[in-house]
C-alpha cells in the first residue's frame, strides 16, 4: 500500500513499489514462524527453511546477513561495517542471495563454489552461540561448506569445534 488514508503517498514519488520475490516471502514466513507463540506456530510452506525451525531468531537473522551480504564471489567485497543501515533494495538483494546460497548448501548434490560468504561473521556466530539447536545447525552448515569450496576454490576455514569461553565453569 503506497497511499495513506488521506490520499497522500507514503514514500517518495520516485520510489517504485514491487511485489516481494519468492525468496523474500520464504524468509519472511520463517521469521514469522520463529517469532510466533509456542502454542500457535504455523508451518511455512517453503520446505527449505524447515531445518531452521529450532533456531533462535537472532541466529536466523544473522545467517541471512552472513550468507547474503557479500555480492558475488569476490571475498574482497566484504562489507566494512556490519551495522550499516541497508536501503530497501540492498536488504532485498541480501535476502535473495542468502536464500539462493542456503538452498545450494542444503542441497547435498551441489557445490558451494561460485559465491563468497562472510566467513569471519559465521565463525563469530558459532563462537557466540549458546543454544544447542543453533550450534548443531551451524556445525552442519560448516560441514556442508567444508565438503565444497566457498571462495575462489579455497576450502572453507570453518571448524566445527567451538572455543570455550574464558572463565566458563564446566560444572554448571
Amino acid at each position: 500500500m503506497d497511499l495513506c488514508e488521506c490520499g497522500r503517498r507514503l514514500g517518495p514519488s520516485h520510489q517504485i513499489c514491487r511485489d516481494a520475490t519468492a525468496q523474500e516471502l520464504a524468509i519472511t514466513s520463517q521469521a514469522m514462524y520463529l517469532l510466533g507463540p509456542p502454542s500457535f506456530l504455523l508451518r511455512p510452506s517453503d520446505s527449505l527453511f524447515g531445518v531452521f525451525d529450532r533456531l533462535s531468531v537472532d541466529t536466523f537473522v544473522r545467517l541471512i546477513w552472513i550468507f547474503g551480504i557479500v555480492d558475488g564471489d569476490d571475498p574482497k567485497r566484504l562489507p566494512r561495517c556490519a551495522n550499516k543501515v541497508l536501503t530497501t533494495l540492498e536488504a532485498s538483494m541480501v535476502c535473495i542471495r542468502a536464500y539462493d546460497r542456503l538452498a545450494l548448501i542444503l542441497d547435498r548434490g551441489r557445490s558451494t563454489s561460485g559465491f563468497a560468504v562472510h566467513l569471519a561473521a559465521l565463525d563469530a556466530l558459532r563462537t557466540e552461540s549458546s543454544e544447542a539447536s543453533d550450534i548443531r545447525l551451524l556445525d552442519s552448515l560448516a560441514a556442508r561448506m567444508a565438503r565444497g569450496t566457498t571462495t575462489n576454490g579455497a576450502k572453507s576455514r570453518l571448524l566445527p569445534a567451538v572455543q570455550l569461553k574464558l572463565f566458563e565453569d564446566p560444572h554448571v
